[in-house]
């Protein structure tokens, strides 16, 4: 397995954890989770609308951790990216990812 760089956060990048050998884009893979009827009634959610909200969370994560695109997490996310930036807003994830880490680079520059 090849090396992993870390992220700003100190996270490996996905690419890392996969066969050095496979790539992650050549297939699509179905996820099965045992969640207790509990949590889904805590929840007052069908398990199909529980999977959705899973699928957005997880996609709106790993786009502010950088490990995904724009694009790419609403894919994830199963929403057009349109939508999918107004979910982000809904949860309180800023759409412009590095953004400010790059104007504060070019507010230092002569």
């Amino acid at each position: 397995m090849a090396k992993s760089r870390p992220t700003a956060e100190g996270q490996p990048y996905l690419s890392d954890l996969a066969s050095s050998t496979s790539t992650l884009h050549d297939f699509s893979m179905k996820l099965e989770l045992e969640i207790p009827d509990s949590a889904l009634s805590a929840l007052r959610q069908a398990p199909a609308e529980f999977a959705a909200c899973l699928r957005l969370m997880a996609a709106a994560k790993l786009y502010e951790t950088g490990h995904l695109s724009q694009e790419r997490a609403a894919e994830l996310a199963g929403q057009s990216r349109q939508d999918f930036v107004l979910q982000l807003s809904r949860l309180g994830v800023s759409p412009f990812q590095g953004v400010e880490e790059d104007l504060v680079s070019l507010s230092s520059l002569p």
